[in-house]
Formats: structure tokens, sequence, C-alpha cells
């Protein structure tokens, strides 16, 4: 990469990083290590790639969601800043190419082990195959973590707040060590070095929120605890309530809640316990056969796989017992769950799935509806056991 285009670069993200008073923990230590190198990195929002950079003296080639390749624009953009895509949910051997390219360049390469950001300020499981991938590609490994960027800049977010950023070292392994491994006990071992809990590091910290502390909270939290329902939630300011109910919480200062009607200090205990509470939510109302989900205005992109979404309609979405129903003003589509791949959740809550070797993109016309919850939904439905 030329200079000039690294400094462009550079100065952009240092506002972003100004904006977020970014603190790089030992930052003379990660400035002085020499590619190649994969860099791992705990996920947190969608600005982690840009802190990581900036902890370092080149830029790097960080694997993402080939979604961000889908429009002209965007493919233009993330191919001048060298991201290296992979299709969520199916084998890519592009993916791998392109790190060895950077391996062979002497380049720093880094992935989010995850595969997606988290919902509720505490670590995921490692993506399926990510620790395959790492093995494969025999590279020294460095671990990063991200602390304070999901309460100012999480995922559930639309538009970010200020707040204190660190990244900070949390371990490293060479290659003789990574060689000893196997992918058990690499996975424990990046497990334990990413492992990262919002909440605790805030009550240790206490690092200050600016801005509104509430605002689309509910696309991660979709079940109300008091009422049950499933789209009555809905923030403003410092406040989550629910329509329905009444039920009201203030996020104070620091991101944690107060309220005198549920026992929650954090979105990570109100995660925790929606997530068991939606098997009952759904037995329920799977025994009745009608719709498990409030239905909801969306429009529908398809196309195939790995392009820009050819087709596009206006569809309501619903979710029956063993099918995702999309009905338009001609017709309604069935998706058997069962033949629902690759199921995730993209940038500003759009929702995509392969089907038949066609990939969909739902994009509600609500931005404030929680895809999460139609993720979760489909995913426990697709276990049979919790009937």
């Amino acid at each position: 990469m030329s200079g000039f285009k690294f400094g462009i670069l550079s100065s952009i993200a240092r506002l972003i990083g100004d904006f977020f008073y970014l603190d790089i923990d030992k930052k003379d230590y990660l400035q002085s290590i020499q590619p190649p190198l994969l860099i791992i990195s705990n996920h947190v929002s969608n600005f982690d790639p840009v802190f990581i950079n900036l902890a370092f003296p080149e830029l790097i080639r960080f694997v993402a969601s080939d979604s961000i390749f889908r429009s002209f624009l965007h493919r233009k953009i993330f191919s001048f800043l060298d991201i290296i895509p992979i299709t969520k949910g199916i084998p890519d051997a592009g993916t791998l190419r392109g790190i060895f390219d950077a391996k062979k360049n002497r380049r720093f390469s880094a992935i989010f082990a995850e595969g997606q950001a988290s919902w509720d300020g505490v670590n995921l499981p490692l993506a399926s195959g990510t620790l395959r991938l790492i093995m494969g590609l025999k590279l020294p490994i460095l671990v990063l973590n991200i602390a304070g960027a999901f309460l100012a800049a999480g995922r559930w977010r639309k538009q970010s707040e200020r707040g204190e950023v660190t990244i900070m070292p949390s371990g490293y392994i060479d290659s003789k060590e990574l060689a000893a491994y196997d992918e058990k006990t690499l996975g424990e071992k990046l497990e334990g070095l990413l492992a990262h809990d919002e909440w605790d590091w805030q009550k240790r910290n206490k690092k200050l929120l600016r801005g509104k502390r509430a605002e689309y909270m509910e696309r991660s939290l979709y079940l109300c605890p008091v009422c049950f329902s499933d789209s009555s939630l809905f923030s403003i300011g410092h406040d989550l309530v629910c329509k329905k109910c009444g039920m009201k919480v203030f996020i104070n200062p620091y991101g944690f809640f107060e309220s005198s009607q549920i026992d929650f200090k954090t979105m990570r205990d109100w995660n925790i316990w929606q997530k068991t509470f939606l098997i009952e939510f759904l037995r329920e109302r799977y025994k009745e056969n009608k719709s498990l989900l409030s239905p909801e205005n969306c429009t529908v992109s398809y196309g195939p796989i790995r392009h820009v979404s050819a087709f596009t309609y206006k569809a309501v979405l619903s979710l029956k017992n063993d099918a995702l129903v999309m009905t338009s003003s001609e017709s309604s589509q069935f998706f058997m769950l069962k033949n629902i791949r690759g199921l995730n959740i993209q940038k500003n809550e759009r929702m995509e799935f392969i089907h038949n070797n066609t990939l969909y993109r739902i994009s509600f016309w609500n931005k404030r509806v929680s895809a999460l919850k139609w993720v979760d939904a489909i995913s426990t439905l697709s276990n049979r056991s919790f009937l």
C-alpha cells in the first residue's frame, strides 16, 4: 500500500479514535510487532476494525462478510481497504487465498473469531470452522481485547454515542506453540484470551457514556419481562419502555439499568432471560399453529449468492411452525426452516439467509424491529427438542 493511501486512511481513523477517546494499552509493543501475523479480537462494534488498525503501523487485511461488497460503491471502497470477503454459512476457499496472500506479502491479517459482534456485551461462541481456518494458516497469533465499544457503538445502536474505548493485547501464540495444539485445545486457549464482559469492565472502570444511552436498545432486547410482549418495547433518550404494560427502565450514565419493575441490571441479564423464556413463548404459540411472532412489513431482496441482490419486492414477514412466510400483494412464499442455512444479521438490522442456493435479504421498514428476535426464534424452532 502506498504511503499516501495509508496516510489518508490513518487520518480518518484517528478522527474516529478521538471521538471515542481511544486508549491503546501497550501501544509501543503493538507498533513494534512485525508481520506476517494473524490478529484475533473480540467483536463488540462496527468500529472495531478502525480501533485495531490504529494500534498498528500499517493497514491490516480484515476478513469480513461479503455482504459489504454487494453494491458497486461498497465494493470499490472495501476493495480499496484490502478487505478479504467471506460468505457466512458456506465454505469459502477465497478467504483462505486472501489470507495466504497477506502472509506471502508479509502483511497483517485479522479475523473476528466469533463471526459476529456481541448483542449483549459478552463474547459469543467461536464461529464454526474458524479454528480449522486458523490452524491451517500456521501464522503466529496476537489476541486483542476491546472494551467500552459495546456501550458506545454496539451493533444495536443506529448512531454511535461518545464513550471511552480501550484496546489491549491479551495474549500471543507463536507458530511453534500453535503447532502443538489440536482444535479443542486451541479453542479453549482463544476463548480464555478473548473473554470480555463489558459489564464487569464498567463496574471496575466506570466509564461515562455521553448522548442518548437507550436509543435503539430494543433491537437487542425484544421481549418485555413484565407482559411478555414481543413487539412493544420502545426506547427514547435514556429510557426503555413497554408501550403495552408501561414498564420503564432508566439507563444510568454508566449503562446499567435502574427500575423498580425488573431485577435486571444489564443488557446481558435481560438477554439471558429472554433467550430462555423465548422457548416457552414459542412453545405456547406452536401448539396453536398461529403466527409465532408479530408480523412485520419488510422489503425482500434476493439473487445469486455473493452477488448484488437482483430482485426486490415488498412483503409481510411472519413465522409459522415450520416455515418463514413472506406474503406480498400477489402471493405467499414459504421457506421451510429445515432448508434455511447461513442465517445471519448484517448491518442496519438486515436479516440474511440462503434457501435453495438463493440469497435472501430482509430489510424491515421499522428500523427499531429486532432482527435478532427473528434469528433467535428461527434457530430455536430448528431445534425441535424444544417441543
